[in-house]
């Protein structure tokens, strides 16, 4: 009888995943360009648009101008450049 040999055990439904939706305030007062963000961050331009679609950052275009949330910019740079790599490799 495996019951009493190892114990009944209880199956526990995992937790679901919740998916949660960010809502952002795109208005330009709220955002920055990419020239903002280049001048900012001493960043290429090219740069800032790989980032972009790196890490699925929204973007908004006006006429000429395109704009970022600035609250996802200055999360992903305040900690230093996102793309140097911080390994110290000892030869």
């Amino acid at each position: 009888d495996l019951e009493r040999k190892y114990g009944r055990h209880e199956f526990v439904k995992e937790n679901t995943l919740k998916l949660l939706t960010k809502f952002y305030n795109m208005e330009p007062e709220n955002c920055y360009t990419i020239g903002e963000i280049s001048e900012k961050y001493h960043v290429n331009d090219s740069t800032v648009y790989l980032h972009i679609r790196k890490y699925s950052i929204p973007i908004r275009q006006i006429g000429n101008y395109v704009y970022v949330p600035k609250e996802d910019i200055d999360n992903l740079y305040k900690s230093g450049k996102p793309w140097r790599n911080r390994l110290l490799i000892l030869v």
